[in-house]
């Protein structure tokens, strides 16, 4: 009788796609999508002392040494990271809705730092002192968004005196100088570039602004605007780029390199500044809008992970608390493919690592033994571009945990076409000596039937292979590794065609 044994790889996890003649996966859960296989995901361990209260913002930046400097943001005050603790450099009392938040941005040594409710705040990199209000001249608007487009500083959806509150405007400082904020319109302003722009009332208002060199992107609820600098009185050209999408949550755009991700109210999007491209559309989208808890837009945040080049989103799904963020998304940018996960966080931050040295890590860890990462980890060297987070109890920290347990749907398959093929094994292709392997046989006999799994069942020792001995015409494999593994590259089956029709 011929053989029907077959090898059959993980493929990209496909959750919006029907089982049948789904070419990937239904399942790829605490696992991550890098080089053509799964990594297994590492928890969020926060490490140090915990902030006073819920993060609303973080940042990192660097001073004119390019030393790196951790700044995050509360509901009533501004902290800077130094050690293992957190110390305030606040310039006021400030007044951070429970639903607002704090944006960062930063132009040569200077970090700015809005929330909407306060007058923008700013600070020297590094310095000694507190933040202070932004405008030294002038008065600069309070504004939800901020982004840097060439060599200006521009707020959106702001409050000034003269317009009052317009969710749709732009505004901002004199050419190189953060801190000059003239009338819109008046020669003073002309003079020194500044001005303001009222986007289109149509798109809804400012979401993001997303700086370049050459142009930045405006984003609004439902519309893409680039705006490119182009000097004289006008300053900048604004050209619409999309008139229905936009982002929606404005704490999850992910700039990487020329590209633009976000999230729109209908999936996932991705833009070089002049066309808008879905990423997600009969792959995770409609999974992602079963799941999403949209009374949180504001609390779903993204982060770049450039060295696996993925892209990083947690959100709040079912279950979470209070709009925590308990569910992740992610994306490679460079293969395209996704995975999720489930932990809780308060938000994720996407910049450099800050230096630690031997003295610092002793206000982290009790021993040198207990250091995680190890200590050749690139995490305890400066300015290394890495994911951060602050966990559920607002302690900033890394994606350094011991890996729990991960879950692979692999492909249905029909090993012995229009008959019955009887499964003897199936063989996990995974690579790593400490991780517990268990699978479990899905199995149905004709389209209309669901899918019904076996108990779980341990490979052998000496071939590796799961036992089993099931007819069915359609098989597929759920593979579940608890612990650290090197990578999941997919299955082998040992089946033999049936007699059965």
């Amino acid at each position: 009788m011929r053989a029907a044994d077959g090898k059959v790889p993980f493929g990209k996890w496909l959750p919006d796609l029907p089982v049948l003649d789904n070419p990937g996966m239904t399942e790829a859960l605490n696992v991550l999508p890098v080089l053509a296989t799964y990594k297994p995901y590492l928890p969020i361990v926060g490490i140090g002392d915990a902030l006073a209260a819920r993060p609303q913002g973080a940042a990192a930046a660097l001073d004119s040494s390019s030393n790196t400097f951790i700044y995050a943001g509360t509901d009533a005050d501004l902290y800077v990271r130094a050690g293992s603790a957190w110390t305030t450099k606040s310039g006021a009392v400030y007044t951070t809705a429970s639903t607002g938040y704090w944006r960062f941005a930063q132009f040569d040594t200077t970090l700015v730092a809005t929330n909407y409710a306060d007058v923008p705040q700013s600070i020297d990199v590094g310095s000694g002192s507190n933040f202070a209000d932004l405008a030294l001249t002038g008065t600069a608007p309070r504004a939800r968004q901020i982004g840097v487009i060439n060599r200006f500083v521009v707020l959106g959806d702001t409050i000034d005196g003269t317009n009052g509150t317009v969710p749709t405007r732009l505004q901002w400082p004199a050419i190189d100088d953060p801190t000059n904020w003239p009338v819109p319109g008046s020669a003073n302003a002309l003079s020194v570039q500044s001005g303001e722009q009222f986007m289109n009332a149509n798109y809804g208002p400012v979401t993001g602004i997303v700086g370049g060199d050459q142009f930045g992107i405006i984003f609004q609820r439902s519309g893409l605007t680039r705006a490119t600098y182009i000097g004289g009185n006008l300053v900048f050209q604004f050209d619409t780029i999309e008139e229905k999408r936009g982002a929606l949550c404005p704490n999850a755009i992910a700039k990487v390199g020329k590209f633009t991700y976000f999230v729109s109210s209908d999936g996932f999007y991705v833009t070089d500044g002049v066309s808008v491209q879905p990423i997600g559309t009969g792959e995770v989208d409609t999974w992602f809008a079963d799941r999403f808890d949209t009374g949180y837009p504001e609390r779903m945040y993204s982060a770049v992970d450039l060295s696996r080049k993925l892209i990083l989103w947690a959100f709040a799904g079912p279950g979470n608390t209070a709009g925590r963020p308990n569910n992740l998304l992610v994306y490679n940018y460079d293969e395209k493919r996704w995975t999720h996960a489930e932990d809780e966080c308060e938000i994720l931050s996407s910049g450099l690592t800050q230096g630690v040295s031997l003295d610092d890590l002793d206000a982290y860890f009790a021993s040198l033994d207990l250091v995680s990462p190890g200590l050749d980890s690139s995490q305890w060297a400066g300015g290394v571009n890495t994911v951060s987070a602050f966990d559920s109890s607002n302690k900033f920290g890394t994606f350094s945990g011991t890996p729990g347990t991960a879950t692979l749907d692999g492909q249905e398959v029909e090993l012995n076409l229009g008959l019955y093929t009887r499964v003897q094994g199936i063989k996990p292709l995974v690579i790593g000596s400490s991780p517990v392997m268990t699978v479990a046989l899905g199995r149905r006999d004709d389209l209309g039937t669901a899918v019904a799994y076996s108990t779980d069942v341990s490979p052998t020792a000496r071939t590796g292979f799961c036992d089993f001995d099931s007819e069915a015409r359609y098989n597929r494999s759920r593979l579940t590794i608890v612990g650290n593994f090197e990578s999941a590259m997919g299955v082998l089956y040992q089946a033999l065609p049936s007699g059965a029709t």
